[in-house]
């Protein structure tokens, strides 16, 4: 079965232990009968989270668990293989900080150098060309599973509702 993860997960910010919740993206049948429909919230455990490595395709980003299936209003565990099959390199915003930290830093030293403002905002102009290369430098990618993509369910053993 394929459930829909209901946000974006990312190495940069998630960690293992956080909660999934997904969505069945088709209805489920058993024989004839939609046993569960789509929809239907679907829970699962983030294991581990490796951060993005140099070579993106030598290790698997995220271990994923799942956990419990809400149908009705009971919980119903949930024992399941799960496959990523989306994971996207998405690049990093540009730290605007280190931006005004080089213009600040480079306005301080032309203005000290020369005692004008002219010497000021040349130098903030400067340390801001600098502050951006160093963002740029240290920019780097993530990888995302994007908010709305596929996982993959294969179920581990059979699920069964309680009343």
């Amino acid at each position: 079965m394929t459930v829909r993860v209901s946000a974006a997960i990312c190495d940069n910010k998630a960690k293992a232990g956080d909660e999934i919740l997904a969505t069945l993206d088709q209805d489920v049948y058993a024989g004839a009968n939609a046993t569960l429909p789509a929809g239907t919230i679907v829970i699962l455990d983030l294991q581990s989270v490796n951060v993005a490595p140099a070579d993106t395709s030598a290790a698997q980003p995220f271990i994923i668990q799942a956990h419990t299936i809400r149908w009705d209003d009971a919980s119903i565990p949930l024992n399941a293989q799960v496959r990523i099959p989306q994971v996207d390199r998405v690049k990093r915003p540009i730290n605007k900080a280190n931006i005004v930290k080089g213009a600040i830093g480079g306005a301080i030293v032309g203005f000290l150098a020369k005692r004008d403002v002219k010497a000021a905002a040349e130098g903030a102009a400067a340390g801001a060309a600098v502050g951006t290369g160093v963002s740029m430098a240290r920019r780097g990618y993530d990888l995302c599973i994007p908010s709305g993509a596929p996982l993959v369910l294969t179920l581990s053993s059979a699920l069964t509702k309680t009343s």
